[in-house]
Formats: C-alpha cells, structure tokens, sequence
C-alpha cells in the first residue's frame, strides 16, 4: 500500500517501474502515485512533483531520504502532508498552496536544512508536532530531537493563520 516506503525508503533509488497491468500504481516525473488515492508514495532523488493535478497527500515518508531536493512549491490540489513525509530530506525551502488543510506530525522531522516554509493558506493547521520538538500534547519532545531542527527557520504566513500556533509550540519564527 501507499505505506510501504515510510521512511523514505532505501537510499539509492535511481528509477521507479510499474508494471503496465497495474491500475493502482504509476510513475510520473520519476514519483510512485497510488492512482485510488491521489497520494504520491515515494519521490526519490532527481523526480519532481507532479502538476497535473492527480497529488491530493504527500504519503508518509515520500521524500525521506531524498538528497536532492532543495527547493519546492507544491502543486494547488494537496490537501495532506502525511506524517514524515519530508523526513530526512535536504529540503530548504517549501511552498504549500492554500488547498493544503493539513500537516500531520514529524513532517518535517529531521530537516535540519529546512530554513523556510512559505504557507499560502490561512486554514492550513500544523499538528504541533510536525517538527520534532513538541508531541502533539504539547509535552516536548527529548532535546536529543531538536538538533535536527534548524534554529534559523521561519515560517512565513499570513497574520492569524491556522500555522501561527504551531510556530509558536514550536519557537519557530
């Protein structure tokens, strides 16, 4: 299922095949889609995000391991970051367009990189723990996690949005 690479999967991946039989699978611009579901399961190193409009969730783990990627605007039509799906990934700076509704816990875990996220919608809720440094019950996280958090990042959005708590859990600009 759409899980089976949670965590990003091993490191290496260098190309994806489906076979052509397969209605529940494809590859496009070198991602794993699970077609039923909208979800792009796995973006190894040098794919991009598909546009077409067919990625509604970013699964668990879709970029883990990715090495690549530094830069990203997410298409309009995701509405799901799953949890870790940009889990020990080098990415730097993210776009999320406004029809993202939600963000779910340790999306961003082990992205020391990560220095900005531009939220281009003002109902996108952050589950306070999609950093790594708070649990969603608002307890911390052990510090041993934080190292992994850029102390430089900002989140940049509009003034009383859905993020602002999150940022504020999580003592990001």
């Amino acid at each position: 299922d759409e899980t089976v690479m949670y965590g990003g999967g091993p490191e290496g991946i260098e190309q994806i095949t489906v076979d052509s039989s397969n209605t529940h699978f494809k590859v496009c611009n070198g991602c794993l889609v699970h077609v039923d579901t909208g979800t792009l399961v796995i973006a190894p190193n040098n794919s991009s995000v598909p546009t077409d409009g067919s990625i509604k969730i970013i699964g668990a783990g879709a970029f883990g391991n990715n090495s690549t990627i530094q830069e990203l605007e997410l298409p309009d039509g995701v509405e799901l970051l799953d949890v870790g799906c940009f889990s020990c990934s080098s990415i730097q700076k993210l776009t999320l367009p406004k029809s993202v509704l939600i963000v779910r816990g340790n999306a961003f875990g082990i992205c020391a990189n990560l220095s900005e996220i531009i939220v281009l919608g003002k109902n996108t809720e952050f589950e306070i723990s999609a950093f790594t440094k708070k649990l969603n019950n608002g307890e911390p996280m052990p510090k041993v996690f934080w190292e992994y958090i850029n102390p430089n990042l900002t989140i940049k959005a509009a003034p009383g949005s859905a993020v602002e708590s999150c940022a504020k859990a999580n003592e990001i600009a």
